[in-house]
């Protein structure tokens, strides 16, 4: 980002990562990740259920079969629903004046972390366990990384129009 963002265009931008119906999506699809995956410590599991304690995390397989559990599958289905509205975040963003550096890099913040939920869901679904997991694990970090360091130049776009002072 070279020049400030003017408030205009700070106020299109958030119009396009802030909608309601979206935001409400991801929210639900993540808040269903932590249900299927048992992820709360504090939910309350039923006494038979095997996957007691509470916020012990999933039942990766189901012991009879080996298959993936069905839980850990929903769950790696809502990873890339999740991937697919950051990806429709970051297509929406073409219709948007601002400079053209600013958009590449709020899309490639989108698009990194769209690739963490796509990696993160093809891995759960996977029915054998990762051969190189520190090789995996670095791939997903290099996208967080790539993700947040494009984000960092564009943090003005993601700040309070109120926060914003004066802006060209």
């Amino acid at each position: 980002m070279q020049a400030k963002p003017s408030k205009q265009q700070v106020a299109a931008v958030h119009a396009v990562l802030y909608e309601r119906r979206r935001l409400q999506n991801l929210h639900d699809e993540m808040q269903s990740i932590a249900v299927e995956l048992n992820l709360d410590p504090r939910a309350r599991l039923s006494p038979r259920d095997t996957r007691n304690p509470p916020g012990s995390g999933p039942n990766w397989f189901v012991p009879s079969t080996g298959a993936v559990d069905p839980a850990v599958l929903d769950a790696a289905k809502r990873c890339d629903k999740i991937a697919a509205i950051l990806s429709e975040i970051a297509g929406e963003l073409d219709g948007v004046d601002i400079p053209r550096a600013d958009r590449d890099d709020l899309q490639s913040a989108l698009s990194g972390e769209a690739a963490v939920w796509t990696l993160r869901g093809r891995s759960w679904r996977n029915p054998r366990p990762e051969r190189d997991p520190q090789r995996f694990a670095a791939t997903v970090a290099a996208h967080v990384q790539a993700s947040v360091e494009a984000g960092y130049t564009v943090r003005a776009y993601r700040k309070r129009i109120s926060e914003l002072g004066k802006l060209a």
